[in-house]
């Protein structure tokens, strides 16, 4: 994506004003930002200055950095396009740490500058227009992609949904099951101690009457005996005296 760019050109080049006008609107928009560096694009000393440009984006680059670099012209004669293929200029172009675009103005005739480019465009108004169309198609595929990530987002809430919806439906009938299973457990076991006990009562109370009845017998007979002894006892006390 492009968010800073800087521009070499000569100043009030005939194809920066239409570049101008189309970075204009993205800069107001705050999608990109663009630096203007100026140089001679023509006589000797051409390839010196846009050196000098270049070297000055990047000095500027290590301190904010650029995603682009545009050489423009936008038009003129076709011998003033020998002042570019310079192997000095092509070399300092190759060095460069940042994507290198051209718009020389020429669509027939290339200098060394549009062969070494990452990007070779006819007019300034298309590399413009190429930066513009690539912030837009990136802005469509960021909102493709989010509203692919939100359909997508929205099925995998409703898939775990409806999964944690059936594991609480499993869950509550295990539970229901469990508590009824427990419950059932839980009166067999209660019934099945009250009869043990119930007939344990009955056996302690039957003991209970034999023991007695035993012992009844046995105070009837221990009460006999002392009887006898006594009236035995009285008839030998009247006998005597």
């Amino acid at each position: 994506d492009f968010t800073r760019i800087a521009i070499i050109s000569p100043d009030m080049a005939a194809g920066l004003g239409d570049f101008q006008r189309e970075a204009t609107k993205l800069e107001n928009l705050n999608l990109c930002y663009f630096q203007y560096y100026t140089a001679q694009f023509q006589g000797v000393i051409a390839s010196n200055q846009i050196i000098a440009a270049v070297e000055a984006v990047t000095q500027d680059h290590s301190k904010h950095s650029f995603d682009a670099l545009v050489i423009l012209r936008g038009g003129g004669a076709v011998i003033d396009l020998a002042w570019l293929n310079e192997y000095a200029l092509a070399k300092k172009i190759c060095n460069c740490p940042f994507v290198v675009f051209t718009g020389i103005g020429h669509e027939r005739d290339n200098t060394i500058l549009d062969e070494i480019a990452n990007l070779r465009f006819d007019t300034p108004s298309k590399v413009i227009a190429y930066v513009f169309n690539r912030i837009t198609e990136n802005a469509g595929m960021a909102i493709r992609h989010a509203n692919e990530i939100a359909t997508e987002s929205h099925r995998l809430w409703s898939t775990m949904q409806h999964n944690i919806f059936k594991q609480f439906t499993f869950i509550t009938h295990k539970a229901e099951y469990d508590i009824h299973h427990t419950q059932r457990t839980m009166e067999q076991w209660y019934h099945q101690s009250f009869q043990q006990a119930k007939s344990s009562l009955t056996l302690v109370e039957a003991n209970l009457i034999n023991g007695l009845d035993r012992i009844w017998e046995s105070s009837q007979v221990s009460i006999y005996t002392v009887m006898a002894v006594l009236k035995k006892n009285w008839q030998y006390f009247q006998e005597i005296y």
